[in-house]
């Protein structure tokens, strides 16, 4: 079973930055207009449920850190320690489960997998810093079934899951 802190996070922050439109989360977010849609209208309640489910919605585009970043130190905006902390959840979960984690976050690069697991929190924040992560829905939210209990249910909305189409890196 996944870890659904992360999850459950990102989604949340998703939702308030669908929500509010901010420019400054903006950036981590690649959502149709029909899923952006769906979290604005989504209750806490319908979160949670796609949360528990045992993969994510989500696949987590981690891209590569830039050479020119400058090593000052800065304090990082909201957005920025808001995204770092999600990907110290999923290096977590790549950490403690490997290949399954790989499956459930969509990350299909054993070598990005293996750098976020190697990562510091610093890294992660120049990462975020940098807009070198991306969350993007792996099948579309509206044909997630929520608020039902049945175990068949979950069993298809796994399956729809992953096997929704996967965007080029």
């Amino acid at each position: 079973m996944m870890d659904a802190f992360a999850l459950d996070l990102t989604l949340r922050l998703a939702r308030e930055w669908a929500t509010a439109n901010d420019p400054a989360f903006g950036r981590y977010f690649d959502l149709s207009p029909v899923d952006r849609l769906w979290i604005v209208n989504a209750t806490d309640a319908d979160l949670a449920e796609v949360s528990a489910i045992p993969t994510s919605i989500l696949f987590v585009n981690v891209g590569e850190l830039s050479d020119s970043y400058t090593e000052n130190f800065r304090t990082p905006s909201p957005s920025v320690a808001a995204i770092s902390q999600i990907l110290g959840a999923v290096a977590d979960d790549l950490k403690t489960r490997g290949r399954v984690a790989r499956i459930n976050w969509g990350i299909n690069s054993e070598e990005k997998a293996d750098w976020l697991t190697k990562s510091n929190m610093r890294d992660r924040m120049m990462l975020a810093d940098q807009g070198r992560v991306t969350f993007s829905a792996r099948a579309p939210f509206s044909k997630i079934q929520v608020g039902i209990p049945d175990s068949h249910v979950r069993i298809a909305n796994v399956m729809r899951i992953l096997s929704g189409g996967r965007r080029s890196e």
